[in-house]
């Protein structure tokens, strides 16, 4: 069974999709940082560097945005882009001119000419029939999504009358002067559900009454309980475990995963596991409950780019050829599609996988000052959202509205950050739960901890 988990807070929304509750995806929208993914920008060529085959652009957001050598593009330039790539560190967003607007069913491209279909849909008679009237009809180019499998064509030119008249509304700010630099935000936080996430699961539960409204159906359920949706459904253990370098399968092997700036290491381990007699079935083994949990991890902490496994060494070409035509099973159920290159000379399974928004992570953890970047420590992000939750439990069971917290230094340190200017975390947090909250530092404390009692 597949749950979509949406989590709606005072600093983050999140989204956690569970398969027989497991989870195997997880979104982070960070409300003061929120994805540039699928924006389009009224943007101006501040340089064009054939060397590097690069064309930087201002798109408004503080840093040039990226897109490859073209030699039409010249400096001064003003061009329509679209965001591929939030950006990464020092660099900046990744973005192409090949717009496009997204639909429940389709995909408008406004510099196309081909109706293209889903690869789940492109054997069925009635949109060979369909992709020909749109064709016919309309002079942009477009997808037919997977979604559309039980649309009419009245529904498709209903939402594709749309999606042209948003293009129009988009390309009508070309020739006018403005102050900002964003034409057209693709995705709101409830959009991104309704377009890349209800459609594919069996039911979704969230913890917002104003964004419950928002949405209708018989597999929609608002959770009601006082403790967060996210430990109720162990969404919150697993995403820690997610963190871990080290992953240990349920009959004794261990992965190994190592996100560098460059491409991610994946070793397999047969550890304590012993199997068979047989070495080789045994690897086999091995490697093929390692391929299921590699799949999900990928998945899960959103790693992209180039990926290299390196499985445990066998003997038998077919065993590999197995080998890979499960790993390819199990990356069906992402919808970044990684692709498999083959082996390597070295012998290690080479992987591709599209680059779109943060990874975990990136999001989650931050960069050690003490080692300069060799090691990771959990982020604040995390500290925060649990202490939100405290205090909220701790309101709704003790009907109190104030509270003696008790920290450590680090801790102290933590809540008199500035999450705005002029206003503090903790003020914040006090606001938006109209509590009061009396911090004491304690000496007994140490690392990130607190403990609280009422006033």
């Amino acid at each position: 069974m597949k749950q979509l988990i949406v989590d709606y807070g005072l600093l983050y929304n999140r989204i956690a999709i569970l398969e027989n509750q497991t989870l195997v995806e997880l979104y982070i929208e960070d409300l003061n940082d929120q994805s540039y993914v699928g924006n389009i920008y009224l943007g101006k060529v501040v340089n064009v560097v054939k060397s590097m085959s690069a064309v930087f652009i201002d798109i408004g957001t503080g840093k040039n945005a990226y897109m490859p050598y073209d030699d039409t593009i010249k400096n001064g330039m003003e061009l329509f882009v679209q965001v591929t790539r939030d950006p990464v560190g020092e660099k900046g967003a990744t973005v192409t001119t090949d717009i496009s607007i997204s639909g429940q069913y389709m995909v408008l491209l406004p510099k196309g000419s081909e109706i293209l279909i889903s690869k789940k849909l492109d054997y069925d008679e009635k949109f060979q029939d369909i992709k020909k009237r749109i064709k016919e009809k309309w002079e942009f180019g477009g997808i037919i999504r997977t979604d559309a499998k039980n649309a009419s064509f009245e529904n498709l030119e209903i939402e594709l009358h749309s999606l042209i008249k948003r293009w129009q509304e988009i390309y009508k700010q070309k020739n006018r002067i403005l102050k900002e630099r964003l034409i057209h935000v693709d995705y709101a936080f409830e959009g991104l559900i309704h377009k890349e996430y209800l459609p594919y699961v069996d039911e979704m539960i969230l913890n917002s009454k104003e964004a419950y409204s928002l949405f209708q159906g018989e597999n929609i359920t608002l959770y009601k309980e006082p403790y967060p949706i996210f430990e109720h459904f162990r969404v919150e253990e697993q995403i820690l475990e997610s963190l871990d370098r080290y992953v240990t399968l349920h009959q004794g092997s261990v992965i190994t995963i190592d996100e560098t700036e460059a491409l991610t290491v994946v070793d397999v381990n047969s550890a304590g596991f012993i199997g068979s007699n047989n070495k080789e079935e045994t690897f086999l083994q091995v490697n093929l409950a390692a391929a299921k949990e590699i799949a999900r991890q990928i998945r899960l902490r959103n790693i992209s780019g180039i990926i290299l496994i390196d499985f445990i060494n066998m003997k038998s070409k077919e065993n590999y050829k197995h080998l890979q035509v499960t790993l390819k099973k199990y990356f069906k159920m992402d919808r970044s599609l990684p692709k498999i290159h083959g082996i390597t000379n070295l012998g290690l399974m080479e992987i591709t996988r599209k680059k779109n928004r943060k990874s975990l992570k990136t999001q989650l953890l931050s960069t050690c000052p003490v080692c300069n970047g060799a090691g990771y420590y959990i982020s604040d992000t995390i500290y925060y959202k649990k202490f939100i939750e405290k205090m909220k439990i701790l309101k709704e069971h003790t009907k109190n509205t104030a509270f003696k917290v008790y920290v450590s230094d680090g801790m102290l340190e933590l809540l008199s950050k500035e999450i705005r200017e002029d206003i503090s975390y903790l003020e914040f947090i006090e606001e938006k739960l109209s509590i009061d909250i009396e911090v004491i530092f304690d000496e007994a404390l140490e690392g990130v901890s607190y403990r609280t009692s009422g006033k």
